[in-house]
């Protein structure tokens, strides 16, 4: 056959091997390997391989798990085969065909091992793929017998962008700064609440706090057994019955091999269950604990625990290479990487100066820094942003504005150009959600996106192109046909120079701004090559930002209570600064001290234009001085909306 002249006979056994499903999410020798046995394949022996080999007649028939002396006998059959072919003496075959199957059976979660969320994202954009439909309702993609294809059976290869090491760099990162410093510091602020009130804050009404505690308890496990959504013993979902025994209501699973029976009970049972103490297991940045407590009091437990999303990429193709969308799928699976939306706070503020410059402002022009006040419309009180330290006085520069994040100068840029050059410049970076048109967007009130965040402010550190983010690179049949390729978005959304020269300010606020401690000698940080950056941090302390660029990795962090209600009580642990600066300092460490990632370690590569005057303040300050009296659109000129 073709396939024969292609390959020797092994070649073919390997890549059968490799690709055959042995049940129980074991796919290939490797999987089976560790699945059944606990196991790499190296370290099988004969009677173990000889069992996997006899799966290949038929695996759901001679399942290990549910046929155990059939398989034995199978086993048997093959370690046979290979006295009667000479590969293994008689009293070798007496030997072994009494030894039990000696199974270690490894159960494989989906809710563990890396990259948790981002698979749970990949299986969700593959699904999408396969079923999306032409202008005729027919299939776009469908195999040799017009089907279409099934992402589960029939041996779909993904080509993904995920680089493993950075994967694990970001995870590894987030669980760092969570574990040693954060949470500790979260957890002492909120022992401060009054006990009634906990963990939301003291302000919650006691209306608002009774109905975020239901929605809490409808997403709990505790919740979706009690209410029969799902199976207590094997967490299945789709086989639950209702059945009756000993003329008792109860919920029946009739999962693979599970058989689990429990009974229905009435609102007042259920409600004696939540606070009645049992044996419980929960979430901790120490690891899965064993503890006693009453389920109400477990639903609290993981409100009370800081949650994280982060996401980084190439900004020069647009490559995702890593993707954290909590700190823990199986209890907190809402995916705040690319899922949750939550206020940005000052991470926005580059949209902001970006449009001042291109519209004819200069890094160097000095501002006053006094409280401005924008009309916020009819029936709107004046919006009248203060700074965040209260400090006033003097003449800052527009560079000086963003390094320290100052609301005063932000407001001056809203009051003199308006926001809605600022929404359209937003968008054509990459912003995809609503961006309101109100002044306070200036300071991030918009809800985003971690994923929207890392790839719209990486425009910065790409010349001001923008390159739509993809995971996926292409995807292939068994065959190795290629039945999909990422078509990415691509446009020049800003010119460079302005690019540029906010990527330059944004340099400064880690050289001299909110976010100098990545300097620092800390475990985060010593940082002493090129990054540019931005703080962010809502009024409330609920929401902590920070966006990181690099010339080959940007990377987008927000840290806080998946619930909004529930928040660090002081800005001093609850900034941007303090939550998600130090995961990305963690994580570009490691990456740049892994020599086998081939990135670009030197500075970010500037535009063919003299941009001396806008950089040096003290040139741009001459020429002001011998100017006659031209402003700065004269003298430098803005770029307005040509991109």
């Amino acid at each position: 056959s073709r396939l024969e002249k292609t390959y020797t006979k092994e070649e073919i056994l390997a890549l059968y091997f490799n690709e055959y499903d042995f049940l129980n999410q074991a796919v290939g020798l490797k999987s089976a390997a560790k699945i059944y046995f606990d196991k790499k394949v190296d370290e099988l022996e004969l009677h173990e391989c000889a069992m996997l080999v006899g799966m290949f007649k038929n695996s759901s028939y001679y399942n290990p798990l549910r046929r155990d002396s059939l398989v034995h006998h199978r086993r048997n059959v093959v370690l046979f085969q290979m006295v009667r072919n000479e590969f293994l003496t008689r009293n070798e075959f007496d030997s072994l065909k009494v030894l039990p199957l000696g199974l270690n059976y490894q159960k494989i979660s989906h809710d563990e091992g890396s990259a948790q969320y981002f698979r749970e994202e990949l299986r969700k954009k593959v699904k999408s793929i396969i079923n999306e439909k032409d202008d005729n309702d027919e299939y776009v993609r469908v195999k040799n017998d017009g089907t279409k294809f099934d992402i589960y059976s029939d041996g779909l290869r993904i080509y993904t962008t995920i680089d493993s090491r950075m994967q694990n760099y970001a995870e590894w990162a987030v669980q760092e700064h969570l574990q040693t410093e954060l949470q500790a510091a979260f957890k002492k602020e909120l022992s401060w609440l009054k006990k009634d009130n906990y963990p939301f804050y003291n302000g919650i009404s006691k209306k608002n706090k009774e109905k975020l505690i239901r929605l809490a308890k409808k997403k709990s496990p505790r919740w979706r057994t009690l209410h029969g959504k799902e199976c207590p013993s094997c967490g299945g979902t789709a086989h639950i019955s209702m059945t009756s025994v000993n003329a008792v209501d109860s919920f029946s699973c009739a999962g693979f091999g599970c058989g689990q029976q429990w009974p229905k009970l009435d609102e007042k049972q259920m409600e004696v269950i939540w606070d009645t103490p049992t044996k419980t297991k929960v979430f901790t940045f120490d690891g899965i604990r064993d503890t006693v407590m009453t389920p109400l009091d477990s639903v609290k437990h993981h409100l009370a625990t800081l949650n994280a999303g982060m996401v980084a990429m190439d900004p020069t193709n647009g490559q995702i290479k890593a993707w954290v969308g909590g700190v823990n799928y199986k209890y907190f699976k809402y995916d705040h990487a690319g899922q949750a939306k939550r206020q940005v706070g000052s991470t926005f503020k580059p949209f902001v100066y970006a449009n001042s410059m291109r519209s004819g402002m200069h890094p160097c022009e000095e501002i006053p820094n006094v409280i401005t006040c924008v009309d916020a419309g009819v029936d709107q009180e004046p919006w009248c942003p203060e700074n965040s330290g209260g400090e006033y006085g003097d003449m800052v520069s527009l560079s000086h504005g963003l390094a320290n994040s100052m609301n005063t100068v932000t407001a001056y840029q809203i009051k003199r150009f308006g926001t809605e050059s600022v929404v359209k410049l937003a968008h054509k970076m990459g912003v995809v959600n609503d961006i309101p048109n109100v002044p306070s967007i200036g300071l991030g009130t918009v809800e985003l996106t971690v994923k929207e965040m890392c790839s719209s402010l990486s425009t910065f550190a790409n010349q001001g192109v923008y390159i739509e983010p993809i995971f996926i690179t292409h995807i292939e049949d068994k065959n190795g046909n290629i039945i999909y390729e990422s078509d990415q978005i691509t446009r020049q959304a800003i010119d460079p120079k302005t690019a540029y020269l906010t990527l330059n300010m944004m340099k400064k606020v880690v050289q001299e701004g909110t976010s100098i401690r990545l300097g620092f000698s800390r475990p985060y940080g010593g940082i002493d090559f090129p990054v540019a950056g931005k703080t962010g941090t809502t009024d409330d302390n609920g929401d902590g930002w920070f966006v990181g660029l690099t010339p080959n990795i940007s990377a987008a962090v927000w840290v806080g209570a998946s619930n909004r209600a529930i928040r660090f009580r002081t800005t001093r642990n609850g900034q941007g600064a303090n939550t998600g600066l130090p995961i990305f300092g963690y994580f570009i460490n490691k990456v740049y001290q892994d020599k086998t990632i081939d990135i670009n370690r030197g500075d970010f590569k500037k535009p063919d234009i003299d941009l001396d005057s806008y950089i040096d303040c003290e040139e741009y300050y001459d020429i002001q001085n011998n100017s006659g009296g031209l402003d700065n659109d004269d003298l430098f000129g803005g770029d307005g909306d040509d991109f």
